[in-house]
């Protein structure tokens, strides 16, 4: 089999919600890329990660064995075929003939290893342990209750229209549920426009709201001396 490596490109900066839209806003989607195996010594002068010729093709991260030890190797490689089985399935469905599941199992993979086990939007750490416990029966009993259970569940967004060249972010489900179908300016439109109308009510609400009356300290008279 044609042995390739997959190199990965720097990851944005983390932090909270508004370092998020920072970063995200500045350095934009970023993604893994298959490169021959002739380009080795290149890519690994620049860039972050390289997977080693000869080793194991969709190998489990060590930045996930180490942080989930009860993340199995066979858990890891199902995962990420149903993954890439479902959005090829979809991507055929609307148009793109050249989408093939080993295709979209290197991009995945590649979109695993640059998030270093983290939200690509967010910077959550996400909860790979959860890979492979979504219960149908589950989710229809208890429906809210029970997805709010897997918000950190890791999944996969598209970049692009899925017509193309396949590329993907990992993120949690309940970023991925929030960003729908929106492109990432669209997406992080969407989030400055919370924050400020967030930020515009809370400052009004401030402003508006009755302060308490001034206090006058007065001092007794001291005595007259005798």
């Amino acid at each position: 089999m044609l042995g390739f490596v997959l190199a990965v490109k720097a990851k944005p900066l983390r932090g909270g919600c508004r370092a998020a839209l920072t970063a995200a806003g500045e350095q934009g989607s970023t993604c893994g890329k298959i490169q021959p195996l002739d380009h080795a010594n290149t890519v690994a002068q620049n860039w972050r990660m390289v997977i080693r010729p000869g080793a194991r093709k969709y190998e489990l991260p060590s930045f996930l064995s180490s942080t989930f030890p009860d993340l199995s190797q066979p858990a890891f490689e199902k995962w990420l075929r149903g993954r890439a089985v479902a959005h090829r399935t979809r991507d055929r469905r609307r148009g793109n003939v050249s989408a093939t599941v080993e295709g979209y199992k290197r991009a995945i993979y590649a979109a695993v290893l640059h998030s270093e086990g983290n939200d690509h939007y967010t910077g959550e750490p996400l909860r790979w342990d959860l890979i492979g416990k979504y219960s149908n029966i589950e989710s229809k009993m208890h429906k809210r209750v029970y997805k709010r259970t897997l918000a950190l569940l890791p999944s996969v967004d598209h970049v692009g229209d899925g017509l193309g060249e396949a590329e993907f972010n990992v993120c949690a489900w309940r970023t991925n549920d929030a960003k729908s179908d929106l492109s990432f300016p669209d997406f992080l439109a969407l989030c400055r426009s919370v924050v400020e109308h967030h930020d515009r009510l809370r400052l009004n609400q401030d402003e508006s709201a009755p302060q308490p009356p001034a206090t006058v300290c007065c001092r007794k008279p001291a005595p007259p001396k005798h």
